[in-house]
């Protein structure tokens, strides 16, 4: 199902006019506005499916902000239903998956091809909608920020492939200063701590125990 914007005028008192920016020369009106929507409806059906009988082009329908409302009294939004004509075409489907396909429809009582639209339909809506739900958290994608050609990679590969060529390339990587290894300086000086603290007369006793006392003969040496 799509949806057409349509833009309601005031032509006279009373009286209204409906017209479809997406579809020029699809118009409607009506002695009030009520009237001007349901004939809006009836009109845009009907202008839809001679496109798609006349094999012509269908527009696709723009969004509210893209469209200039002029002096419009009113903005709707007016659907067309899928159903309008119904074309056969050929599609080649892998047959165990063919099976799946309508066992699972079977089971919720709808047809093979009915099956099929419904699940692009779903497929269509969760699409718009996640594009819809990125855009207002990041802003829009470079092409509609005016940006057509979108990213050109060889320029972004060519700037990187220039970055790495400011690096110096005349030396491999084994040639590299390594870590300095401090392991041995550290255990002489941790060595050399100990036996200044075993040589110290002050050092002091493991804790709970009482540093020994002097004797007779160290007192008289």
């Amino acid at each position: 199902m799509a949806t057409y914007i349509a833009l309601v005028h005031q032509i006279a008192a009373g009286h209204c006019r409906v017209s479809f920016p997406d579809l020029p020369g699809c118009v409607a009106a009506g002695e009030s506005l009520h009237e001007a929507i349901v004939m809006a409806k009836q009109v845009l059906a009907g202008h839809v499916q001679h496109l798609l009988e006349a094999g012509e082009p269908v527009p696709a329908p723009g969004t509210v902000d893209a469209i200039d409302r002029q002096d419009a009294i009113l903005v709707a939004a007016i659907e067309v239903p899928d159903d309008l004509t119904t074309e056969q075409i050929d599609v080649a489907v892998p047959g165990l998956a063919l099976r799946r396909f309508d066992v699972f429809a079977e089971r919720r009582g709808m047809t093979r091809s009915a099956l099929f639209v419904e699940a692009v339909n779903r497929w269509i809506i969760q699409e718009t909608a996640a594009n819809a739900k990125a855009e207002a958290l990041h802003g829009p994608a470079p092409e509609a920020a005016g940006h057509p050609t979108g990213y050109d990679i060889e320029a972004i590969r060519r700037e990187l492939t220039a970055q790495d060529a400011l690096l110096p390339n005349d030396f491999e990587t084994n040639e590299l200063p390594g870590p300095e290894d401090h392991t041995d300086e550290i255990k002489a000086e941790m060595m050399r701590l100990l036996e200044a603290q075993a040589a110290s007369p002050h050092a002091s006793a493991p804790e709970g125990e009482e540093p020994p006392k002097e004797t007779d003969d160290r007192k008289r040496g």
